[in-house]
Protein backbone atom coordinates (compact mmCIF):
# COMPACT_ATOMS: atom_id res chain seq x y z
CA UNK A 1 0.00 0.00 0.00
CA UNK A 2 1.23 3.41 -1.15
CA UNK A 3 2.37 6.13 1.93
CA UNK A 4 -0.67 8.98 1.42
CA UNK A 5 1.89 11.63 3.92
CA UNK A 6 2.82 14.84 1.45
CA UNK A 7 -0.75 13.95 -0.72
CA UNK A 8 -1.09 17.79 -2.19
CA UNK A 9 2.47 18.11 -3.09
CA UNK A 10 2.84 21.27 -5.86
CA UNK A 11 3.74 19.73 -9.03
CA UNK A 12 2.78 16.14 -7.99
CA UNK A 13 0.41 13.74 -9.74
CA UNK A 14 -1.96 13.91 -6.55
CA UNK A 15 -1.93 18.12 -6.54
CA UNK A 16 -3.77 18.00 -9.93
CA UNK A 17 -6.71 20.13 -10.28
CA UNK A 18 -6.39 21.48 -7.09
CA UNK A 19 -5.73 25.44 -6.97
CA UNK A 20 -3.92 27.02 -4.78
CA UNK A 21 -5.96 30.81 -4.60
CA UNK A 22 -4.46 34.22 -3.60
CA UNK A 23 -5.93 35.51 0.23
CA UNK A 24 -8.20 38.34 0.23
CA UNK A 25 -6.51 40.20 2.31
CA UNK A 26 -8.51 42.17 5.39
CA UNK A 27 -6.86 45.68 4.85
CA UNK A 28 -8.00 46.08 1.47
CA UNK A 29 -11.84 47.66 1.57
CA UNK A 30 -13.78 50.87 1.05
CA UNK A 31 -17.07 51.32 3.11
CA UNK A 32 -19.49 54.01 2.05
CA UNK A 33 -22.67 54.99 3.75
CA UNK A 34 -25.01 57.73 2.78
CA UNK A 35 -25.31 58.99 6.19
CA UNK A 36 -21.87 58.94 7.05
CA UNK A 37 -20.33 60.93 4.12
CA UNK A 38 -16.64 60.75 5.10
CA UNK A 39 -16.57 57.60 7.09
CA UNK A 40 -14.42 56.15 3.72
CA UNK A 41 -10.94 57.42 4.78
CA UNK A 42 -11.75 57.46 8.40
CA UNK A 43 -12.32 53.27 8.94
CA UNK A 44 -10.50 51.62 11.23
CA UNK A 45 -11.96 48.19 11.26
CA UNK A 46 -15.74 46.84 9.56
CA UNK A 47 -16.91 43.22 10.83
CA UNK A 48 -18.60 41.83 7.24
CA UNK A 49 -21.76 40.44 7.55
CA UNK A 50 -23.17 37.42 8.24
CA UNK A 51 -25.97 35.13 8.38
CA UNK A 52 -28.04 33.06 10.31
CA UNK A 53 -31.59 31.30 9.91
CA UNK A 54 -34.19 30.17 12.70
CA UNK A 55 -35.32 26.51 11.71
CA UNK A 56 -39.29 25.99 12.09
CA UNK A 57 -39.76 22.41 13.48
CA UNK A 58 -43.01 20.16 11.68
CA UNK A 59 -43.97 17.46 13.85
CA UNK A 60 -44.95 14.50 11.88
CA UNK A 61 -45.88 10.95 14.09
CA UNK A 62 -42.94 10.68 16.16
CA UNK A 63 -39.98 12.67 14.16
CA UNK A 64 -39.39 16.42 13.33
CA UNK A 65 -38.88 18.04 10.29
CA UNK A 66 -36.92 21.50 9.94
CA UNK A 67 -37.55 24.15 7.23
CA UNK A 68 -35.75 27.39 6.89
CA UNK A 69 -37.70 30.21 8.79
CA UNK A 70 -36.71 33.59 9.61
CA UNK A 71 -33.37 34.95 8.45
CA UNK A 72 -31.65 37.26 10.63
CA UNK A 73 -28.34 39.29 10.31
CA UNK A 74 -26.63 40.27 13.46
CA UNK A 75 -25.33 43.52 14.36
CA UNK A 76 -22.32 45.22 12.84
CA UNK A 77 -19.52 46.78 14.09
CA UNK A 78 -17.76 50.09 12.63
CA UNK A 79 -14.73 51.80 14.06
CA UNK A 80 -13.30 54.46 12.61
CA UNK A 81 -10.80 57.04 13.69
CA UNK A 82 -11.65 60.42 15.59
CA UNK A 83 -10.49 63.16 13.71
CA UNK A 84 -10.40 66.80 14.23
CA UNK A 85 -11.65 68.03 10.68
CA UNK A 86 -13.80 66.45 9.57
CA UNK A 87 -15.01 65.49 13.11
CA UNK A 88 -16.48 62.61 12.79
CA UNK A 89 -17.90 62.37 16.60
CA UNK A 90 -20.18 65.41 15.25
CA UNK A 91 -21.15 63.26 12.15
CA UNK A 92 -21.73 60.45 13.94
CA UNK A 93 -24.19 62.31 16.48
CA UNK A 94 -25.72 64.20 14.27
CA UNK A 95 -26.80 60.44 12.92
CA UNK A 96 -28.00 59.22 16.21
CA UNK A 97 -30.49 62.96 16.62
CA UNK A 98 -31.81 61.38 13.59
CA UNK A 99 -32.73 58.29 15.65
CA UNK A 100 -33.46 60.37 19.69
CA UNK A 101 -32.88 63.08 20.26
CA UNK A 102 -31.93 63.58 23.85
CA UNK A 103 -32.81 67.13 23.91
CA UNK A 104 -36.07 67.29 22.82
CA UNK A 105 -36.51 63.13 23.42
CA UNK A 106 -38.30 63.04 19.66
CA UNK A 107 -37.60 59.69 18.28
CA UNK A 108 -37.26 59.62 14.67
CA UNK A 109 -38.60 57.48 11.43
CA UNK A 110 -36.58 55.23 9.62
CA UNK A 111 -36.75 56.82 6.17
CA UNK A 112 -34.90 59.43 8.13
CA UNK A 113 -32.23 57.41 10.11
CA UNK A 114 -32.05 54.18 8.13
CA UNK A 115 -28.67 54.30 5.48
CA UNK A 116 -27.87 52.71 2.96
CA UNK A 117 -24.61 51.28 1.69
CA UNK A 118 -21.46 49.61 -0.34
CA UNK A 119 -18.67 47.84 0.58
CA UNK A 120 -15.87 47.25 -2.12
CA UNK A 121 -13.18 44.91 -1.16
CA UNK A 122 -10.28 44.82 -3.62
CA UNK A 123 -7.24 41.94 -4.48
CA UNK A 124 -3.77 42.59 -3.17
CA UNK A 125 -2.93 44.60 -6.76
CA UNK A 126 -6.16 46.64 -5.83
CA UNK A 127 -8.18 45.52 -8.60
CA UNK A 128 -11.95 45.43 -7.76
CA UNK A 129 -12.91 41.60 -5.76
CA UNK A 130 -16.18 42.08 -4.25
CA UNK A 131 -18.79 44.28 -3.25
CA UNK A 132 -21.89 44.68 -0.85
CA UNK A 133 -24.66 46.25 -0.99
CA UNK A 134 -25.97 46.82 3.32
CA UNK A 135 -29.38 48.07 3.44
CA UNK A 136 -31.32 49.53 6.13
CA UNK A 137 -28.14 50.34 8.68
CA UNK A 138 -28.20 52.17 11.46
CA UNK A 139 -26.23 52.71 15.21
CA UNK A 140 -27.48 51.10 18.19
CA UNK A 141 -24.71 51.99 20.18
CA UNK A 142 -22.04 54.38 20.07
CA UNK A 143 -18.83 54.46 22.59
CA UNK A 144 -16.81 57.21 21.63
CA UNK A 145 -13.50 55.46 22.91
CA UNK A 146 -11.43 55.51 26.07
CA UNK A 147 -8.69 58.66 26.78
CA UNK A 148 -5.62 57.75 28.32
CA UNK A 149 -2.93 60.13 29.36
CA UNK A 150 -0.40 57.57 28.60
CA UNK A 151 -0.71 56.83 25.13
CA UNK A 152 -0.50 58.19 21.55
CA UNK A 153 -2.62 55.97 19.75
CA UNK A 154 -5.26 57.60 17.77
CA UNK A 155 -8.84 57.69 19.42
CA UNK A 156 -10.98 55.18 17.57
CA UNK A 157 -14.83 55.52 17.85
CA UNK A 158 -16.77 52.12 17.87
CA UNK A 159 -20.50 51.81 16.49
CA UNK A 160 -22.71 49.12 16.34
CA UNK A 161 -25.25 49.03 13.95
CA UNK A 162 -28.01 47.30 13.14
CA UNK A 163 -28.55 45.83 9.57
CA UNK A 164 -31.72 44.70 7.54
CA UNK A 165 -29.55 43.17 4.66
CA UNK A 166 -26.68 42.87 3.62
CA UNK A 167 -26.16 40.86 -0.67
CA UNK A 168 -22.14 40.12 -1.72
CA UNK A 169 -21.71 40.80 -5.50
CA UNK A 170 -19.01 38.85 -6.89
CA UNK A 171 -16.44 39.73 -9.87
Amino acid sequence: MSDTRGKLRIGSKLSEGVKIGEPIRGNLFELFLTKLPNVTLHTKTFSTPNWSVSPIEINYFNHKYKIAGATDIPNITLEVYDTIEPDQLKEIWDWWKKIYDPATGELGFASEYKSTGTLNQYNSKGQFQREWLLEGVFPVNINPGSLDYSSFDPLAISIEMSIDNAVPFFK
